[in-house]
């Protein structure tokens, strides 16, 4: 029972790991850069946390044994990402990764009482009922505020990237109607220098009429003005 406890175990540990580097390489790559969003901070502890939560499939010995190693995993994950505290050296953490944090390390201390309290002489830690559900209960924790940060985080940059495509769009109808603004005046100005320059060759036009269609003394006193006025 020892040897397939152990190598139950021993698979499980490395499917955890697999989960923690593999689930969501971006999200494991925020450990070590900062430069990483909240969300995928926040999903790097949510694999460990959901595994602490689903490894507890029976109460022997061996399932609380897994239960506390997720824990212990998780809580470890989690430290790494320490809350951003304005010094740019660590990743944007929210309340609720910090939450799943302190919910696995509540796991992992009451699986370590248990454990001191009693040993068989396996070594193997016996959990009482209830500490085993405990356990279960800070896992699942855990797990569900892991879930939480990252769609909390998640729909934070989702209304962020929500306003600034709304604001690009506010600016870029304020442009085309300061263009379409402008673009009327030139074309009422047009128009403008367009009408005065009708009315002064519709001027000139009567003028010509008027000297035209006058009699012989009034073209002569026409022709004097001309002639004065050149």
């Amino acid at each position: 029972m020892l040897v397939k406890a152990n190598s139950l175990f021993t698979v499980w540990l490395q499917r955890l790991s697999l989960e923690i580097q593999l689930t969501d390489t971006a999200a494991a790559e925020a450990v070590v850069n900062p430069s990483y969003s909240p969300a995928a901070a926040a999903a790097v502890a949510a694999p460990a946390a959901v595994a602490a939560s689903s490894a507890a499939a029976d109460d022997d010995a061996a399932g609380c044994e897994q239960i506390a190693a997720a824990a212990a995993t998780a809580a470890a994950v989690a430290d790494q990402l320490q809350p951003c505290d304005g010094s740019g050296s660590g990743v944007n953490l929210t309340a609720a990764a910090a939450a799943a944090a302190a919910a696995a390390a509540a796991a992992v201390n009451a699986a370590a009482g248990s454990a001191a309290a009693s040993q068989t002489p396996q070594g193997l830690a016996v959990f009482s009922p209830m500490t085993a559900a405990a356990a279960k209960t800070a896992a699942g924790t855990a797990a569900a505020a892991a879930k939480t940060a990252a769609e909390t985080a998640a729909a934070a940059e989702a209304e962020q990237h929500d306003e600034e495509t709304m604001s690009r769009a506010l600016t870029s109808k304020l442009q085309q109607q300061e263009q379409q603004q402008q673009l009327q005046q030139q074309q009422q100005q047009q128009q403008q220098q367009q009408q005065h320059h009708a009315e002064q060759q519709q001027e000139e036009q009567r003028k010509h009429m008027q000297c035209s269609s006058s009699k012989d003394s009034s073209r002569n006193s026409c022709s004097s003005r001309g002639r004065a006025a050149r």
